[in-house]
């Protein structure tokens, strides 16, 4: 990746991916271990809840984000959709 990133003369940067199952990508507080079956993030103190593989993506995008000296914002510049990805997976859904 880095490589590629090179290449095409685009900016490149690791960040940290530890503990980001256990940290509220909403207000940062740190949420606890939990175990691999529970699949849902919900913070207790800012009652945010979403998939928990989306919260941890959310947590690497704003170290990333933190890490070139930009504000992070609560949506993707897009409007909060990823080209290629679903709109249609509602957090409406989550148990």
């Amino acid at each position: 990746m880095s490589y590629i990133c090179w290449k095409r003369d685009v900016f490149f940067l690791k960040v940290n991916k530890d503990y980001t199952s256990q940290i509220c990508p909403n207000c940062g507080t740190h949420t606890g271990k939990k175990d691999l079956s529970e699949r849902i993030h919900r913070c207790n103190v800012c009652n945010y809840t979403t998939y928990r593989d989306v919260a941890a993506a959310q947590v690497i995008r704003n170290r990333g984000v933190l890490a070139v000296g930009q504000p992070v914002g609560l949506q993707i510049a897009s409007g909060g959709v990823l080209s290629g990805a679903s709109s249609n997976a509602s957090l409406d859904k989550i148990p």
